[in-house]
């Protein structure tokens, strides 16, 4: 048998390592036992800032890329958050990212440039806050001192009267209890697996705000191209599959999470329809789009605009379509 090594910066027991190991497993199966895979978890083998460059080297064959750890080098993935919502459901979401990748030439090329191929998409839940205090209004955020993961949340608590709060996610819990931070924004799967609800017992939940950032699993693209064409084929099938498995599980998951963090004595309140008008009505929504344009350019992106744009209706192209059903 043909072993891969593995890295991951989560941990396996998590609703996000379930995830990637739904995908490992599959390898197994499609490939009839011909590929095994050795997994290293919690930044074991490589840590998540490191995995990109590591899977290039060939350090580690495969690994979990989140974007937001790369700014720089993967700009048009980053660019997909600049779209506030997105689709609700985890088979709308596995699509959008599947049909992004394969039909936007920025995107299509990004991780050729790294080295490396995507083979497994699947998608975080929604956005939330766990926060010390009951949040109900975005006006509530002034002097707030906010943390997120994407730089572009960040600048809109900034457009908020917020601080804004740029930490590592392992630092999260601490900062909470600490007083650091106020409040975090990120995915309700995150807040469950970082038990960040036992230091900040509000949780306010925007189920229309996508985490926006595709979770994505890539190997090296050198150890790919060793692989017979067969293998290859049984790669490439199982993200398929356990992508769909896993979009399955998407909205059951969610409501499994807020009902534990409820049951451990979490507050839990959802956003409005006027919550959501209000965040799109933030001046750096707009100029958000802007720096990023600006930045492209200075980086000599080929046709950002085109690009953005085709992002963008895309992402829309879904949203609209949930909301026919």
């Amino acid at each position: 048998a043909t072993t891969l090594t593995y890295a991951s910066n989560g941990p396996e027991k998590s609703v996000r390592g379930y995830a990637e190991k739904l995908f490992l497993d599959e390898i197994e199966i499609q490939s009839k036992g011909q590929i095994k895979v050795s997994a290293f978890w919690s930044d074991t083998l490589v840590t998540g800032p490191e995995t990109l460059k590591a899977i290039s080297d060939g350090v580690v064959d495969m690994g979990f890329i989140n974007a937001n750890f790369y700014p720089k080098a993967l700009p048009f993935s980053n660019a997909i958050a600049l779209n506030v919502f997105g689709p609700t459901t985890g088979e709308a979401t596995v699509a959008l990212y599947q049909e992004l990748y394969r039909d936007v030439p920025g995107l299509r090329d990004e991780f050729k440039r790294h080295k490396q191929i995507p083979v497994y998409f699947f998608a975080t839940d929604c956005n939330s806050f766990a926060s010390s205090k009951r949040l109900d209004d975005l006006s509530q955020l002034r002097g707030m001192k906010a943390r997120a993961s994407s730089r572009w949340k960040l600048a809109d608590f900034e457009a908020m009267g917020a601080t804004p709060v740029s930490i590592a996610w392992a630092e999260c819990y601490m900062a909470l209890q600490t007083g650091t931070v106020e409040t975090i924004l990120t995915s309700v799967e995150s807040q469950h697996r970082g038990r960040l609800y036992e230091v900040a017992p509000y949780l306010w939940v925007w189920d229309k705000m996508w985490l926006a950032t595709p979770y994505i699993v890539t190997i090296n693209e050198k150890k790919f191209n060793k692989l017979s064409k067969d293998l290859q084929e049984a790669v490439l099938r199982a993200g398929e599959i356990a992508s769909q498995k896993f979009a399955k599980k998407y909205n059951t998951d969610l409501k499994e999470e807020i009902a534990a963090m409820e049951a451990a004595g979490t507050k839990v309140n959802y956003a409005t329809e006027k919550d959501y008008q209000a965040w799109l009505a933030l001046p750096s929504c707009k100029n958000n789009i802007n720096v990023w344009l600006n930045e492209a350019k200075k980086a000599g992106l080929s046709d950002p605009e085109g690009n953005l744009n085709s992002i963008s209706k895309i992402v829309n192209k879904y949203i609209e379509s949930e909301g026919k059903k």
